[in-house]
């Protein structure tokens, strides 16, 4: 087992397997028309669509509630599936559910089969892009269980279960690789500042800040004031403002609310807002349905990248027209 954990993954390619890809020359003609240079994900945690954006939304959220006037709502969001695992993984790899990622993986028994692992990481740096998973909580780069199959300790505040990369072992089982690029949520600030923020970034707040840990101080309230402190400087940034866009989503609904869409995703009805200036119009609707996996294919298409498992499906629609310009809009469905 120590052996499994300390060896690092020198002979895989940084393309792995488990990719179903679009045909080169469509992948190659999206990335030459994209002007998508930046994405920033920001993920929330367990609140429905009615939820967030009920009658009370402006007071519960004013910060959120102002950011949608400026960008597009996703009315027809779903979610992969209950619980949380399911849908970091399925946004950044494109895998259905399985009985570990269900369980939330709390003993830490739930990293892929090496060599079957294909994620967006590795997509866009066989394309020398760039990408980093920003952790709001983390103490120390590459944070994560010692010993797979063991109890995962990080539970409350960083969540290893809200950080998909640390099921991925071309990027676990490597250490220098992991410690550069999955960091303590305050290098994004850095970063930010120097202009050096990567093509990807992932965003996940603590389990306060997520609005995960319900209660008197970490509910959807204090949410969206980690947003208003910690958003703001994305959108004055000069990576925003040159190709940038912003996705705040949340993984799922409540865990009672089974609705779901497109033939692959059953973890309820989500809110999701995208703003940037790319964006078709500013303050609109859309009622296209959209999963996580969209979110995955339009990444892959904004970047000449080839889809990923169920981000290839048929049903998979990709952000189109409705939500951005033409030129920055997706294809429509999983087929090309």
């Amino acid at each position: 087992m120590r052996r499994w954990w300390a060896a690092a993954i020198a002979a895989m390619s940084v393309v792995g397997v488990g990719v179903t890809a679009a045909p080169a020359s469509s992948a190659a003609a999206r990335a030459a028309k994209s002007p998508v240079k930046h994405v920033f994900i920001v993920v929330l945690e367990n609140a429905s669509a009615s939820e967030v954006a009920s009658p009370t939304f402006a007071t519960t959220m004013p910060f959120l509630s102002s950011l949608a006037k400026k960008g597009v709502s996703l009315d027809q969001m779903y979610a992969i599936g209950h619980a949380s695992l399911d849908n970091y993984i399925g946004m950044t790899s494109g895998y259905e559910p399985n009985a570990k990622t269900k369980a939330d993986c709390f003993q830490y028994d739930c990293v892929y089969p090496a060599g079957q692992d294909d994620n967006i990481a590795n997509q866009l740096e066989a394309k020398h892009l760039t990408w980093k998973g920003y952790l709001d909580g983390m103490t120390q780069p590459c944070q994560k269980p010692l010993v797979p199959g063991t109890p995962d300790p990080y539970q409350v505040g960083y969540a290893t279960r809200h950080n998909p990369f640390m099921y991925y072992p071309s990027i676990v089982n490597n250490d220098s690789r992991c410690r550069s690029h999955v960091v303590p949520f305050p290098q994004l600030t850095t970063d930010l500042a120097a202009n050096k923020v990567p093509n990807y970034s992932f965003i996940s707040p603590s389990t306060c800040n997520d609005a995960h840990d319900r209660g008197s101080a970490c509910g959807l309230e204090q949410a969206d004031v980690w947003m208003s402190q910690h958003v703001q400087p994305i959108l004055k940034s000069k990576a925003y403002k040159d190709g940038g866009v912003l996705i705040i989503t949340t993984d799922e609904s409540e865990i009672t609310d089974t609705a779901g869409c497109c033939g692959n995703a059953q973890g309820g009805h989500i809110a999701t807002f995208i703003v940037s200036p790319l964006i078709a119009a500013a303050g609109t609707h859309t009622a296209t349905p959209y999963t996580h996996y969209s979110t995955l294919r339009w990444v892959e298409d904004s970047f000449g990248l080839p889809c990923l498992r169920n981000a290839c499906d048929p049903g998979t629609h990709s952000f189109g027209t409705d939500v951005f310009k033409p030129v920055a809009a997706g294809r429509t469905t999983g087929t090309s």
